[in-house]
């Protein structure tokens, strides 16, 4: 019995090294943007709806959290993207500002504009959702605004004439 029980632990060691070695990483993604170019890396991630939401999430977390190559990865993406990854991308940029708000200058000095990241990220989410994040994003761009980020500021009018109309 101790036999099993020392052959299972093992095999369950092996299978959580090999599992933390494979985790995605934004260096990892970078790194195959890298070596596949950013159209073969996108082609090939977007027919495997399991690794482009798992790379996804890793950028996403990047930008959040204010990693600069999440954005400069992204930034390759969007440049070589269809409509409908175009705009997964402008969204993933636009849900890291309230988190991240530095986010509206960096992006557009990587060639993002700003009426693309400037938007309500959602096509179809609970008004609750969509409520907060308004609320979080208009805050987060008064702070960067006041500090001096005149981007910030454009964007908060964008946002505004969008939900604006939105209410009406």
């Amino acid at each position: 019995m101790k036999i099993i029980q020392k052959g299972t632990t093992l095999l369950l060691l092996l299978t959580l090294a090999a599992c933390s070695t494979n985790a995605v990483t934004i260096d990892k993604i970078s790194d195959q943007v890298a070596t596949q170019g950013a159209r073969n890396y996108l082609n090939s991630t977007i027919n495997n709806h399991d690794v482009w939401f798992a790379h996804v999430d890793v950028l996403q977390q990047g930008l959040i959290s204010g990693n600069d190559k999440a954005l400069e990865v992204l930034a390759k993406l969007r440049t070589v993207s269809d409509a409908g990854a175009s705009t997964t991308i402008d969204f993933m940029v636009a849900r890291a500002i309230p988190d991240n708000p530095r986010i509206v200058s960096k992006s557009v000095e990587c060639g993002f504009r700003l009426d693309a990241i400037c938007n309500i990220p959602f096509i179809e989410e609970e008004q609750a959702v969509v409520d907060k994040y308004i609320s979080e994003t208009r805050a987060a761009l008064k702070r960067r605004e006041s500090d001096g980020d005149m981007l910030a500021g454009k964007c908060f009018d964008i946002l505004e004439s969008r939900t604006t109309r939105t209410a009406e």
